[in-house]
């Protein structure tokens, strides 16, 4: 072989490797460098072409399918992965008691070095809880610290995408403009409405009738005596409406035409009910003889029969089958159980502050227990095709938010969302379900629980949404909650659903009602003291063995 062709071949060999620089190649003549210069020129190109390929399918792939897409930044991020965190969160409530501190995945909340300043501003300064006409000292004076901040979100892109509205997908549109005092004033006449309405049927039906619908009866309007007393016309007429409704209800447990029964040991719960709402009408209007009268006779009657039940709780809740303590061993229980034992919950509490009153000394315990089980008890977020043994998903979110009615005793105390942050992340994440599963009522309720953490339609954009779609039902159906109707339900309405409407439409606009303090002789301080004290003593008894 010649001395060119070997220059040629190893020429031809060394483009295979691509130097790190063109003076690296230290072999071929002149016209060989100059071709590998070339060839070196061609790969840099191509390669470079590769790149900007690779950067606009990366584009495509990341924008859709045109459009102006929004902006990612930091706030977007955090809060996917906030909502990742959130989902851990439910499903181990028990282990994260507060939305912002540490939790036991090792992250922050509170890493506010992540949030853009804008944001932060929007976060700390515009979603601040309302703590009601009590002011922030409602905290100091109930001996509670107030939610964390950021519990109200006033901000979309500062809350997880699954508690965001669904886009296309809800049966009223909203611009997210901010609360106007037009619309204050249309809350204002819709909850005077509502009461309206709850009057004018007891005022049109007669007394059979309102007996028939049990202790609803006197519920729905006594709700709005309590925490009403910055609105002196609206608590004065829906206190005497109150105490008449009372009066019709407790014919045959006391008064002249009270039944034999009235003292045996039936229909506890309806007397339970009764005694603890006489005692507090009479906290009301302490003026009213004939309200005492009732009042002391209905206690005195409930104590005889409280007796008459060998001061057992199980025989007064009727468990022939087994005892309550067995009742709450099953973790799985359904639907209409852990219901009614969220209302007993509420009615004996309630009697517990009456101070006459003998009841049975596992009472507390009782209490204790089931709200013990309540903060244990799953309830699951909706997905399409639910089902669940227990009940449809309707249902469980009805008992979602009577389960919160235990320690705020419906409403009229503040929430502290420590006590169950479970039923929380419940409420938020459910939130739109409700417009398409229950209607106007579901949606009620949910904007009444969400309000009992201090969120209203100027700090809460759930909660403004919610109002205003309850308001746009309202003035559809002619400025009236009980005209409304679903596709599901009928012309007529039952007289049940005569009074659910407004009485949950009320409750989801009565913006400017007022918090109770947790006071001494209030329901929010028996509550707490009989947690404190049961759990307390639990652990006592825990440390011993």
């Amino acid at each position: 072989m010649t001395a060119a062709k070997t220059r040629r071949r190893k020429a031809k060999d060394s483009d295979d490797v691509l130097p790190t620089t063109v003076g690296d190649r230290k072999s071929g003549n002149g016209k060989g460098k100059k071709s590998q210069r070339r060839k070196l020129y061609r790969r840099v190109v191509l390669a470079g072409c590769m790149t900007g390929l690779c950067v606009v399918i990366g584009l495509i792939i990341t924008y859709g399918r045109g459009g102006q897409p929004d902006k990612p930044d930091k706030t977007d991020a955090r809060w996917r992965k906030l909502q990742n965190r959130a989902d851990r969160r439910r499903k181990n409530h028990k282990n994260n008691p507060t939305l912002s501190t540490n939790n036991d995945d090792g992250e922050n909340d509170d890493d506010d070095d992540n949030i853009p300043a804008m944001a932060k501003k929007a976060h700390y300064e515009n979603s601040v809880a309302d703590p009601g006409c009590y002011g922030a000292n409602i905290h100091e004076i109930s001996g509670e610290k107030p939610n964390p901040p950021g519990i109200c979100i006033n901000d979309p892109n500062l809350m997880p995408l699954s508690w965001r509205a669904p886009e296309d997908r809800l049966p009223f549109e909203d611009d997210g403009s901010p609360w106007t005092e037009e619309e204050e004033e249309l809350a204002k006449e819709a909850a005077d409405k509502g009461l309206d309405e709850l009057i004018s049927f007891f005022d049109e039906v007669d007394d059979d009738r309102i007996r028939r619908l049990g202790t609803d009866a006197i519920n729905s309007i006594f709700d709005y005596v309590i925490g009403s007393g910055n609105m002196p016309v609206f608590h004065q007429r829906a206190l005497n409406a109150a105490i008449r409704v009372l009066r019709i209800s407790s014919k045959y447990f006391a008064g002249p035409d009270a039944s034999g029964s009235s003292r045996d040991c039936e229909s506890m719960y309806n007397k339970f009910k009764l005694s603890g709402y006489a005692n507090r009408l009479h906290q009301e209007d302490p003026e009213n003889e004939g309200l005492k009268k009732l009042r002391d006779e209905l206690v005195t009657n409930l104590n005889l029969s409280i007796h008459e039940c060998d001061n057992s709780l199980d025989d007064i809740m009727e468990n022939d089958e087994e005892t309550w303590r067995e009742a709450l061993q099953d973790k799985e229980r359904g639907e209409s159980d852990v219901y009614s034992w969220a209302m007993w919950a509420i009615a004996i509490t309630e009697c517990l502050i009456i101070k006459d009153l003998r009841l049975p000394e596992d009472a507390p315990d009782f209490i204790a227990d089931v709200w013990r089980y309540f903060k244990n008890y799953e309830l699951p977020d909706y997905e399409r095709g639910f089902e669940d043994e227990r009940g449809t998903w309707v249902q469980l979110a009805y008992l979602a938010t009577h389960l919160q009615f235990v320690p705020t005793g419906y409403g009229r105390h503040y929430c502290y969302m420590k006590d169950a942050p479970h039923l929380y992340h419940f409420y938020r994440n459910n939130f739109f379900v409700a417009y398409r599963r229950g209607g106007h009522d579901l949606v009620a309720e949910f904007i009444d629980m969400l309000a009992t953490y201090g969120c209203t339609p100027k700090n809460d954009i759930q909660v403004r949404h919610g109002v205003r779609y309850v308001l746009s039902m309202y003035k559809e159906a002619g400025h009236s909650f009980v005209k409304h109707r679903e596709r599901w339900e009928d012309r007529v309405l039952n007289d049940y659903s005569r009074i659910h409407k407004p009485w949950t439409g009320i409750a989801s606009v009565m913006l400017q009602g007022c918090f109770e303090p947790e006071l001494p002789g209030s329901y929010g301080h028996a509550f707490r003291q009989t947690l404190k004290v049961v759990l307390d003593d639990d652990d006592g008894h825990e440390e011993e063995q």
